[in-house]
């Protein structure tokens, strides 16, 4: 059903940037996935660095819960105890010249303000 709906609501455009593949997957574990008939396959794609870590890693699926607990998402204009630990966990590994940090959504945002404060 769910590639039906894949098929007739989302791949809609003229330019097919993200081609269907024909598979439907429902799981992931470590470097693998499962598709919809139970065949593993090996996850080389990583979906661009987000599960860098392997699909439903112990560690990475209890923070992220304990985190939905407390606090889902805060705008960057706020002060949060998850940014203050990120920050400084971040700071130490920074050689001395870089002492600031700039969060943005995107690596293009993230050039876009290298290139700014370089101009500074």
């Amino acid at each position: 059903m769910g590639h039906d709906l894949t098929t007739t609501h989302v791949r809609l455009s003229p330019i097919p940037l993200h081609a269907g593949r024909g598979l439907r997957l429902v799981r992931g574990e470590g470097s693998y996935l499962w598709d919809d008939r139970d065949r593993r396959y090996l996850d080389l794609m990583t979906n661009y660095g987000v599960n860098l870590l392997g699909h439903s890693h112990p560690e990475v699926t209890a923070a992220i819960t304990n985190q939905a607990a407390r606090l889902t998402n805060a705008h960057q204009s706020f002060d949060t105890p998850a940014r203050d630990e990120f920050l400084q966990a971040l700071g130490a590994l920074l050689p001395p010249p870089l002492t600031r940090i700039s969060f943005g959504n995107s690596g293009a945002e993230a050039v876009e303000a290298a290139m700014k404060y370089a101009r500074v």
